[in-house]
């Protein structure tokens, strides 16, 4: 008989078939597999005819057989016989068939309890999503393990959105609709549901170094952060006895940039209460600036510099070490609202993408994430002397 492609001749018979088409030749399938080929519907199924003879994998555990519609089916002694078609196993065999990480398959395709998705599950621990929405999603090892023991699709953190990553500092993760995992070869998998992960950032120390220092000006530093979920949070105070100022309970993504952005100023030239009001209206104007471009693109450090330079009247600000240039031109030239009269002005200033995943994978490792910046001094107007080298040194820690 003729399929109705009119491409493949074949012959059915008790125990099995043969198949023949120009391309392939003549192919046999018999026992389970044939079983199991018919079950889903044999010449007139979604696997369509056979295009290979039944034979063993590699690794000689699994026999099997392929099929016209892009499937195969996979027969072991101790689990018997499973379909793989489609996109799932598109996906499955992009990532090395059965001598990939998920080994062979060990169900057939399968729906959800919600219809709203369909699966494999895999020898090595691990299943492939698929939606009609969406491309399949591989999910495997102790990430996979710690989603099926939360209780897979139907917990709190649903379906599977990204295949695992790699992360920075040897970690990895997998996206889901309601949160993720990430897993350190330390710790194992750790679970954080919802989108975003609350951080608290501090600017713990200010090492002061040179010849003039804050005993001689008030010292005052000013830091906010932008985040999709929050927006812009901001702080601004006299240092005096505070050794330190703290961004509370900021709540990041992992797939979004946040921007850190902190002033040190020098200044006693006006009212301590009308500096205070002045660095906050600062630092929400730059905050602003950054969240109308929300950046989470490749070129997002540029993107950010550019929104900041244009939101304090220059072209761009540097997002990889000190930027007191930037902002003690803008200080100088009313930007800031208040007078610098025998006072050094800004003294440090910095702006720092944090990509949620990074920060992630830094806390999960290390469990607070600690960093410094120098910004070393320079000739001051005339007779005010050089002004002070400063280090400034802060972390992030989860919330």
């Amino acid at each position: 008989m003729w399929t109705s492609d009119h491409k493949c001749r074949y012959n059915i018979f008790t125990g099995g078939g043969l198949f023949w088409t120009a391309t392939t030749g003549v192919c046999m399938i018999y026992g389970v597999i044939y079983k199991k080929w018919m079950s889903v519907g044999g010449v007139q199924g979604i696997l369509g005819y056979p295009i290979s003879d039944e034979s063993r994998t590699p690794g000689g555990v699994t026999r099997f057989s392929e099929f016209s519609e892009g499937g195969a089916i996979y027969y072991t002694a101790t689990r018997g016989a499973f379909p793989i078609y489609g996109d799932i196993y598109k996906k499955w065999y992009s990532g090395g068939g059965e001598t990939g990480v998920l080994g062979y398959p060990i169900s057939d395709e399968a729906s959800t309890t919600d219809a709203l998705y369909r699966f494999n599950i895999f020898s090595n621990g691990g299943a492939i999503y698929w939606t009609q929405d969406r491309c399949p999603v591989q999910n495997s090892g102790d990430i996979y393990k710690k989603w099926i023991s939360l209780g897979g699709e139907l917990s709190s953190l649903g379906y599977p959105l990204t295949d695992e990553r790699e992360g920075r500092c040897n970690t990895r993760y997998s996206t889901f609709g309601g949160g993720s995992i990430w897993w350190y070869p330390s710790i194992g998998a750790r679970t954080f549901c919802g989108r975003e992960t609350k951080y608290n950032i501090a600017i713990t120390t200010l090492d002061i170094h040179g010849v003039r220092s804050a005993f001689i000006d008030t010292l005052y530093i000013a830091a906010c952060i932008t985040t999709t979920a929050a927006g812009v949070k901001s702080v601004a105070i006299p240092l005096g006895d505070h050794t330190s100022v703290k961004l509370l309970d900021c709540p990041i993504a992992d797939d979004e940039i946040a921007t850190l952005v902190y002033i040190v100023i020098h200044n006693s030239s006006n009212d301590q209460a009308d500096v205070i009001k002045k660095l906050d209206a600062a630092m929400l104007k730059i905050g602003s600036a950054v969240s109308e471009v929300l950046p989470n693109s490749l070129d997002s450090e540029k993107v950010i510099g550019g929104a900041i330079g244009t939101a304090i009247g220059t072209t761009k600000v540097p997002t990889d070490g000190s930027a007191i240039g930037e902002f003690a031109g803008w200080a100088e030239s009313g930007g800031l609202g208040m007078s610098f009269l025998n006072c050094n002005g800004v003294v440090a200033a910095r702006v720092v993408p944090l990509r949620g995943s990074d920060l992630k994978a830094q806390l999960i490792s290390k469990n607070q994430w600690k960093t410094g910046d120098e910004h070393l001094g320079t000739a001051s107007a005339e007779g005010r002397g050089p002004i002070s080298h400063y280090n400034v040194s802060w972390n992030l820690e989860f919330a």
